[in-house]
Parts: structure tokens; C-alpha cells; sequence
């Protein structure tokens, strides 16, 4: 079974993803690493050099190429919001929105160390940071709600984790 993050930047997809793949015992993937490794450029690298709509469709195509593997994926905080994706990202596993408000995904972006192309504007001016935040949730929110399960990413203890897996493991209702 591959279960998929899905979430905006900085909501802890990749922590939560590294802590679940370890308890489920199977691999995880960083989908942002595996299409840095295909392409030999950093994802900084590839918005500056090539492009938003390049990086785009090098998610999607990688995205096409996931099958029949039990492993626990972190995908882009864009990717399900292409065409076609959040039904792909159904199809092929059991996709989990991990849910953080603006505030909060504010807080963690002004401290995170990584470069992310699409904050770095921002990233000096805490009110404008919000403002693009509160921007970019409205426009993703109806692909991301379209996940299986949704769960809330602040806090995310031993407690909730055991209780997302609990989720995952349930037959689909009919």
C-alpha cells in the first residue's frame, strides 16, 4: 500500500512521513529528493534555472511512474493541486492531508533553514508571508480535501500517529 503526505509547504510531511514509514516498517520517499536526484539540481535550482511549470510537470511525471510499492510518500505541497494528480494520488494509494493553518505554517517557514523558491520573497516580511500563505491555502484547499484522510499536523505525537495508521489500516466504506 503507498500512503501519500500531501500538504502545504512546511506542515511536516517529510517528519510525519519519516515516523510513520518507520513504524509501518516500509520505505519512505521524498518525492522533492527523488526529483532532485533525477535531475541532478536542487529544487531551488530547477525554479531558478528552469522553471515552476518545468518543476510542475517533472512531479506529475513522476508521479505516473509510482506503482505497486508499499512505501509512505511525501509529495510537494503543489503536486496534487495539477491536473489529474489528487485522482492519480487515490487511485494508486491512501492519501493523507496534513492540515496546518496559516499561523502556524507561517511560524515554521520564517524559521525553517531550507531555501523554498516559492517563499523567498516573502520570507524577511512575517505579514506578507501570511498573506501568500492564506493565498496559496485558497487555491489548494479544494484538491487537498480531496484526500482520504485529513489530520491535523500540529502536535503530531506517538498518540495521533498510531491513531492516523488505525485510520489507514480501515476497509474503505462503501
Amino acid at each position: 500500500m503507498i500512503i501519500f503526505l500531501i500538504g502545504f509547504m512546511g506542515a511536516g510531511k517529510s517528519s510525519v512521513g519519516k515516523r510513520l514509514a518507520n513504524k509501518l516498517k516500509v520505505p519512505f520517499i521524498d518525492s522533492d529528493k527523488v526529483i532532485e536526484q533525477n535531475h541532478g539540481m536542487t529544487i531551488p535550482e530547477i525554479f531558478e534555472v528552469k522553471g515552476e511549470a518545468y518543476f510542475r510537470a517533472a512531479e506529475k511525471e513522476w508521479l505516473f511512474s509510482v506503482k505497486d510499492s508499499n512505501a509512505v510518500i511525501a509529495l510537494g505541497g503543489g503536486t496534487p493541486c495539477q491536473e489529474g494528480n489528487m485522482e492519480l494520488i487515490n487511485e494508486l494509494g491512501v492519501s493523507v492531508y496534513i492540515y496546518m493553518n496559516e499561523q502556524l505554517l507561517c511560524n515554521r517557514l520564517i524559521s525553517s533553514k531550507g531555501i523554498r523558491p516559492l517563499i523567498e520573497p516573502y520570507r524577511e516580511d512575517p505579514i506578507a508571508l501570511k498573506h501568500f500563505i492564506a493565498q496559496k491555502l485558497e487555491e489548494r484547499e479544494p484538491f487537498y480535501t480531496k484526500a482520504k484522510i485529513t489530520i491535523a499536523g500540529d502536535d503530531l505525537n506517538a498518540e495521533k500517529l498510531q491513531r492516523l495508521i488505525d485510520l489507514i489500516n480501515l476497509p474503505p466504506v462503501t
